[in-house]
């Protein structure tokens, strides 16, 4: 009532310029809430976008060196592998594979499982193309090629340093030099039933990289190459008798189950 009585004693253009400063003030009062409501949810989109976590993609190598992305997975194939070839050569056989670590750059780790069947030795390196122009056979016969299918182009690839780091997670103690899975713990329980009764060959191994792995910020391909490497396992005892019950022979047609995934690194 004081307000209307104080509009009603002014004059004129007074009560005009009061009215709209108290109009004014009105509306900002009003609009503060909206603006809070709209500055918060500004706010929490942009929490949210940089929680969000990237998106991690494996694929193969890149047969196409001009290409913006790796070729699809169902390229990296691993097929016909040729015992006699890796212990009479000494070469093992070797798969290029790639992983895209996501828009945010994240840390990952790199886990490989894998049955065993066949007494393969397994390694990771990371890779990186390599052109040959001007390298001599010698030179690009040591590299790893990835010409997948009927593909006309091959990209070759070299190591890049040692081989990184597998830490075991579920060895066993193993039977005739050999490192065999656990049959007892959780890795376990989460691949087998409890009525399951599967041979211990087929049990898979899990390993995975010690360090976490990491894109350069100033890399000029979007993906990260890797080489995995097969080999026979020059640790099995094979001057064993029984050891011939694991399967020894050559080239007999055996299938191992190798599997290879990409995850955010937990520090």
């Amino acid at each position: 009532m004081q307000v209307f009585k104080k509009i009603k004693s002014l004059k004129g253009k007074q009560k005009y310029e009061f009215i709209a400063a108290s109009t004014l003030t009105i509306a900002l009062l009003s609009a503060l809430p909206v603006y809070a409501w709209f500055s918060y949810n500004r706010n929490l989109e942009t929490i949210t976008k940089i929680k969000e976590p990237g998106e991690i993609i494996i694929r193969a190598g890149k047969s196409d060196a001009a290409a913006e992305d790796a070729d699809p997975i169902v390229n990296f194939e691993m097929k016909e592998i040729d015992i006699e070839k890796i212990l009479e050569a000494g070469k093992p056989a070797q798969y290029v594979f790639s992983v895209k670590p996501g828009d945010y750059n994240l840390k990952y780790d790199l886990l490989l499982a894998h049955t065993t069947n066949i007494p393969f030795s397994y390694s990771i390196y990371s890779a990186s193309a390599v052109n040959t122009d001007k390298l001599s056979e010698a030179e690009i016969s040591a590299l790893t090629v990835y010409q997948p299918g009927d593909a006309i182009d091959a990209t070759y690839y070299q190591k890049n340093g040692n081989a990184l780091t597998l830490t075991p997670l579920n060895y066993d103690n193993g039977t005739f030099g050999r490192n065999l899975a656990k049959q007892n713990d959780n890795y376990y329980n989460n691949t087998y039933d409890d009525n399951d009764k599967p041979e211990i060959y087929a049990i898979p191994v899990y390993l995975k990289t010690e360090d976490p792995q990491k894109h350069p910020e100033n890399a000029s391909e979007r993906y990260d190459y890797y080489i995995l490497e097969i080999s026979w396992d020059s640790n099995a005892d094979t001057s064993n008798k029984n050891f011939e019950k694991w399967n020894t022979a050559v080239n007999n047609k055996e299938t191992d189950m190798i599997y290879i995934t990409a995850s955010n690194h937990n520090d």
